[in-house]
């Protein structure tokens, strides 16, 4: 609905319609006022419409559209990253780094790539734990049955990430330790997430 500015001129004396009062009061407060629910956003979709923008989920943040004709909601993401092996020698299993959660989060894939393109296989498993009770250990992985595994190859990558606790607070420490190895000597191990809070 769109806003009508076009008022007729009223004088003393004039009789002001229902049509009227429907048309220039109830229809043009409708038409400005189109949030419905807490959080809501209006945004100007011309010079005399406007429209709702319903609010969106915890840690989502406002962009433009592709289109660049009005606003929308979207979650950032980013990558959790261990970079594995020094390029000269065989990778040995063990852990091969800690890192620290930097924000709550959720992880929705994970990637290997070998760098130097040698086909080999891997499997790497992952730890999390709160900062407050030590490094994790293997009692704290969270890969299930499916820890991140190239078989003869050079990469691959997981989206459906079957068992996994996919869910990370800020502060959390991410172990990740190689549970066995064939040929590779560097390689990229990369969580993406997306930002919950």
């Amino acid at each position: 609905m769109a806003y009508s500015s076009d008022f007729p001129v009223v004088a003393t004396g004039d009789l002001w319609t229902a049509g009227q009062h429907k048309t220039y009061i109830k229809d043009n407060l409708s038409a400005i006022w189109v949030g419905t629910t807490a959080g809501d956003t209006d945004y100007y979709t011309g010079a005399t419409g406007k429209s709702r923008l319903a609010i969106g989920t915890a840690g989502q943040i406002s962009r433009t559209n592709a289109g660049a004709t009005a606003p929308e909601w979207y979650s950032q993401e980013g990558a959790i990253e261990f970079f594995i092996g020094n390029g000269e020698d065989v990778i040995t299993t063990g852990v091969k780094g800690a890192v620290e959660v930097p924000c709550k989060c959720t992880i929705t894939s994970a990637r290997i790539v070998e760098n130097l393109g040698t086909t080999g296989s891997i499997v790497i498993d992952l730890w999390v734990d709160a900062y407050d009770d030590g490094l994790p250990t293997d009692a704290d992985s969270i890969t299930a049955a499916a820890p991140p595994t190239v078989t003869t190859d050079t990469k691959s990558e997981d989206t459906t990430l079957t068992g996994w606790t996919k869910t990370l607070a800020k502060g959390d420490w991410m172990v990740a330790n190689v549970d066995s190895i064939t040929d590779m000597k560097l390689v990229t191990l990369s969580i993406a997430v997306e930002r919950t809070a």
